[in-house]
Order: structure tokens, then C-alpha cells, then sequence
């Protein structure tokens, strides 16, 4: 500094030379250590993990044949969990069908009719219906043995909606299956048929995948027959200026309009025509022609 500002500093205010005075020395702080390099192992390729992979689970059989290895598979998509899922469930159901199927014997049904050439199988029913009730419809055709309603034993009793009723005499069975299908008891038009269990060889029951008629399976497609597109008139080739068109047409008014248009500069052709002098006699020819267009 310059002897000439050296002196000014004593000349200021306190609060002003406040302001120039020296703070506080700094404290010493000890240097913060360095981190150590972490020294990753060199990379040897994957030699060194074979070990560590999933083996191969091998199975052989007497003869030296491969017949189990395990190996990595994919994922299962929702998809494809799904197909399996209802792929498992139809196989378990075959499989309980084939089971059920297998212990069936009508023969052995302690609660069967005595004679199964006098029983007919009564189906459709109003599940209210009682034996009582179906007795007093069917005893029109003849003495009646026995009537039994057929309940799930599995669900308190309820009717299954199917019946049988035995007769006395054969004759008077054949009668109702002639006369009492279709008869409508409590509201409903019942069935009617012979009891088809041991009168029918091989015969299955409905819920066994047998039974008449095809109320079960999935209806066939329909596939909607293709009309053939409908055939459009070309239009026929006309004169020159030959109107197209009905009167209630759009197109009809849009070729008078154009029409219109060409015959006004046609005209006007014809007026310079005359005006350059042009031999009468070519431009009545032209007129001519031009009005047999029209």
C-alpha cells in the first residue's frame, strides 16, 4: 500500500474500521486418509463356477437308454398355465366318468322296479312333483305296481327330476309310452320313455356320457352363406349430347347443366364466326349438325 492510503484507515470511524480488522486464525484440521483401492480378483472366465451350475439329472434304463435329464425350462405363461390347467381337470374328469362308469350296475340297484319290461322312465319333471301326483296321472292306462322319484342322497333329499313307474301288466306300459309323452304335470310336459338300464345292452345313463339325444354337445357353427355382390349396370354408350338420367336423379340435372354450358360456347364460337365473315352456307351446315346432337 502506498504511503499515501496508509494513514486513511486511522481517519475512519470505529464502526467502519470495524469491518477492516482480522478475523480468527484458522483451525488446523488433521488431512482426511485416502480410501484404499479395493482390488477385485482378476477375471479367469467361468472355469472356476462349473461346479456351481445345475448338473443334469441322467437316468438310464437296462439297456443304456437316456429316460429322465433335467434341464432348464421357460417360464409357464398365463397362457399356457391356463391350457394346462383345463387340459388336467378334463383328464380327471374322463378319469372319474371311466370309474363311475365301471361301478355302475343297474342289475344290483336294491331300490330297482321288479320287472324292468313294465317300467317306464319318466323325465322333465317339475322337481315338486311327487309319486302321489304321478300316480294319479299315469293310472289312466292301467294298474300301476310301483312309483319311485328318484332324490339326490347327496343333498338332502332333493328330487332329480326323473321318476319310474312299473305296471302290472306289460300291455298297459306300452299304452302310456304311446299316450302319456309329452302329458304336462304341475306345469311341466314330462318325457316318457322305457327304462333303457336293463332292458338296452350297453346302455349308459346321461350323467355316465350316454343318454339319448344331443342337448349336451356344442352346437354346430354356423357359417353365414356369402351373397354374391350385386352385378352394376355399365352404362350404355350414347350420343354425343344424349341426356343420362331420370328426372329425379342427381346425375340426370348435373350433364343438362354441362350440356347447357357447352351449347353457350358453341354459340359463341359461331358468333365470331359470323363475324369474320365466313360463308353462310358452312354455318348453316354446322347449325344443322349441331341441333341433330341435341
Amino acid at each position: 500500500m502506498s504511503k499515501k492510503y496508509k494513514s486513511i484507515s486511522n481517519k475512519l470511524p470505529p464502526q467502519i474500521q470495524a469491518l477492516f480488522t482480522p478475523g480468527p486464525p484458522i483451525a488446523y484440521l488433521p488431512p482426511l486418509e485416502k480410501k484404499r483401492k479395493i482390488q477385485h480378483p482378476i477375471n479367469e472366465g467361468i472355469a472356476n463356477y462349473i461346479d456351481k451350475f445345475e448338473q443334469e439329472d441322467v437316468q438310464y434304463d437296462a439297456e443304456g437308454n437316456k429316460i429322465r435329464e433335467t434341464k432348464y425350462q421357460m417360464p409357464e405363461s398365463r397362457r399356457k398355465r391356463k391350457d394346462r390347467i383345463q387340459k388336467e381337470n378334463q383328464e380327471q374328469l374322463e378319469k372319474d366318468l371311466r370309474l363311475k362308469l365301471a361301478d355302475w350296475d343297474p342289475h344290483s340297484d336294491p331300490k330297482a322296479t321288479s320287472e324292468p319290461f313294465n317300467t317306464l322312465f319318466i323325465a322333465k319333471m317339475n322337481y315338486e312333483t311327487t309319486e302321489e301326483t304321478l300316480r294319479k296321472h299315469f293310472e289312466v292306462y292301467g294298474p300301476i305296481k310301483t312309483v319311485r322319484v328318484v332324490k339326490d342322497i347327496t343333498n338332502n333329499d332333493k328330487p332329480r327330476g326323473y321318476a319310474f313307474i312299473e305296471y302290472e301288466s306289460h300291455e298297459d306300459m306300452k299304452k302310456a309310452y304311446r299316450l302319456g309323452d309329452g302329458m304336462e304335470i304341475d306345469g311341466w310336459r314330462v318325457l316318457v320313455d322305457v327304462e333303457r338300464g336293463r332292458t338296452v345292452r350297453d346302455w349308459k345313463p346321461r350323467r355316465l356320457g350316454g343318454g339319448l339325444g344331443n342337448s349336451r354337445e356344442a352346437p354346430p357353427e354356423v357359417v353365414e352363406e356369402q351373397k354374391p355382390a350385386p352385378e352394376v349396370e355399365k352404362p350404355r354408350g350414347g350420343r354425343p349430347f344424349e341426356r343420362r338420367g331420370g328426372s329425379g336423379g342427381g346425375g340426370g340435372i348435373v350433364e343438362v347443366v354441362v350440356e347447357g354450358i357447352l351449347m353457350i360456347e358453341m354459340i359463341d364460337i359461331l358468333i365470331e364466326i359470323e363475324e369474320e365473315g365466313i360463308e353462310i352456307m358452312i354455318i348453316d351446315r354446322f347449325y344443322n349438325f349441331l341441333f341433330k346432337c341435341i
